[in-house]
């Protein structure tokens, strides 16, 4: 019962994400307490990406005072833009820009074994989407209100701990995490990472 493990979660001091991909899913998850929804445009039946996904469930959510997470599919400058303005449509403007990053596919299972492309596919999920998440984001973020116009959190899931060809690239990220720049570094402007 969702609302039980809402619940159980709140008694431990955390704060659940309640994961939606339907209208009826997105119902439900506004009748409980949760007050972090994330919205899958990733169909965990058939695997196919559709940003619509948020698009559609994002203004059903927009007077219930709940934060939205837009969950995968964010590959491509056109993507991102995408994401980031279907946010701002909904609730006027961008807060949080938060990206977890971390794929670990099958065929990038060793170092020994994983092909260029198998590497590169995982470079452009796990850097240049938080990359074009970031550039599109922080001048939202530019725009609120001085001094704390919004944060920046970069974040590598549990697949930075594993030794594949993934592990380097995890790396990367969280040595970077904390002073990634894009330019001008935007901490300067309000913006916080």
């Amino acid at each position: 019962d969702l609302d039980r493990f809402v619940a159980a979660a709140r008694d431990l001091g955390l704060e659940p994400l309640v994961e939606v991909h339907s209208e009826k899913e997105m119902e439900r998850a506004l009748s409980t307490e949760a007050r972090i929804i994330g919205i899958n445009n990733r169909n965990l039946k058939t695997l196919e990406v559709d940003l619509e996904t948020f698009e559609r469930l994002a203004p059903r959510a927009r007077d219930a005072g709940v934060f939205l997470v837009a969950e995968s599919g964010v590959h491509s400058p056109v993507d991102a833009r995408r994401m980031v303005q279907a946010a701002v449509d909904t609730f006027g403007m961008l807060n949080v820009l938060y990206n977890n990053a971390g794929i670990s596919p099958p065929d990038d299972a060793s170092i020994l074994e994983t092909t260029v492309e198998a590497w590169q596919r995982v470079q452009d999920v796990n850097l240049k989407s938080v990359f074009l998440c970031c550039k599109y984001g922080i001048p939202h973020l530019l725009e609120n209100d001085p001094p704390a116009r919004g944060s920046v959190i970069n974040t590598a899931s549990f697949v930075a701990i594993l030794g594949a060809a993934t592990m380097g690239i995890k790396n990367i990220l969280c040595l970077t995490g904390d002073h990634m720049s894009f330019g001008n570094h935007p901490e300067a402007r309000g913006v916080h990472d």
